[in-house]
């Protein structure tokens, strides 16, 4: 597979595994005590997990005594009976399913030439990864799933109305893949915002009505061009692994980044273009950019921000800003310079 075209850089992949999105479970820290209490307070009659893979789920779940437990797969090696359940789940009534479905964005299968295998499971459905596909599948069958699923499932589109909690998990769960996840637990009924629980392990963040009001959007000012080589003001987006090294605004000149690089597709490093803004005031924009985006941070818990792969050198998830979030932050910290203090994307 080709990784980067510029670098020629190219990579082996397995592609059986890559097409059942298949990652295995190595330990128990997606079981929080939140999750544990919304599984107890379900009283399942079952535990049912569609996508068993080694059957780890479902040996955490049974050593703590939450009733009988079954699973299936696609895969007859893993010894359960064989089920396609991107297609359909069947549940016993009563039960409860606990799973961790298989990731793969349809992006990345086409990236990676396996498309062709796994298209037929998208087909009629608005899903962008097979891990939403199934979600559909585990809410039509069951009144109350638990499952394990790529963090980015904050910022998606897919129907959040029957969640009841969303942890974060920051431990590795997996040994082959250093995918951000977290554990979603949807109940059998519409919850409001404000009832709907973020959790980072097992400490309570915020609520999802708390998260939207924090979230900022651009209002659209003309005069702000990214991935404009010839900018003015720097942007490393993303978090790296030493714990003081975070995404931040920085002038053009301590980028330290060719600008021939810069490109319209660019995404994690880049320079931003702002029309009629004087070299002697881009030092204070940087400045005000940065410390509204530590203060987002704070009050978020970090969680307006798209989450990257890995953990810094802290263990703490490295983050992403994206370019709708650094566009608002910059709008404010602009009109601020001029004297105009309107909150951006406020309203």
């Amino acid at each position: 597979m080709l990784v980067s075209a510029a670098a020629d850089r190219w990579a082996a992949i397995d592609a059986e595994k890559v097409a059942r999105g298949a990652y295995l479970t190595r330990t128990h820290a997606w079981l929080a005590p939140q999750v544990l209490r919304f599984l107890r307070a379900a009283q399942p009659k079952s535990i049912v997990d569609p996508f068993a893979g080694d059957g780890d789920l479902l040996r955490a779940v049974a050593a703590r005594g939450l009733g009988p437990v079954r699973g299936f797969d696609l895969d007859p090696a893993r010894g359960f009976p064989v089920r396609d359940s991107l297609a359909r789940i069947d549940a016993p009534r009563g039960a409860v399913i606990v799973t961790n479905p298989p990731f793969l964005a349809r992006h990345s299968a086409a990236r990676k030439r396996v498309l062709d295998g796994v298209e037929h499971w998208f087909d009629g459905l608005p899903h962008a990864d097979l891990y939403q596909v199934a979600l559909d599948r585990c809410l039509a069958a069951a009144s109350h799933v638990v499952a394990i699923v790529p963090e980015t499932f904050v910022h998606s589109a897919f129907p959040k109305h029957r969640v009841a909690s969303v942890t974060v998990i920051e431990d590795r769960l997996f040994d082959d893949t250093d995918q951000p996840v977290c554990v979603v637990c949807f109940g059998p009924e519409s919850r409001p915002p404000s009832r709907r629980i973020y959790y980072r392990s097992r400490r309570k963040l915020l609520t999802q009505a708390a998260l939207d009001r924090l979230l900022p959007e651009p209002a659209g000012r003309p005069g702000i061009r990214f991935n404009d080589p010839a900018g003015q003001i720097g942007l490393r987006a993303v978090d790296g692994v030493g714990v003081a090294d975070r995404a931040r605004f920085v002038q053009a000149r301590e980028l330290r980044y060719d600008r021939e690089r810069i490109k319209v597709s660019s995404r994690l490093v880049t320079l931003i273009r702002v029309e009629g803004l004087a070299a002697r005031r881009v030092a204070g924009v940087v400045a005000r950019a940065n410390a509204a985006l530590e203060a987002l941070r704070e009050r978020s818990h970090d969680l307006v921000l798209s989450p990257f792969k890995g953990n810094n050198h802290a263990g703490v998830r490295r983050r992403r800003v994206d370019y709708a979030a650094a566009r608002a932050l910059l709008e404010r910290a602009v009109a601020e310079g001029m004297g105009d203090g309107r909150a951006v994307g406020a309203g």
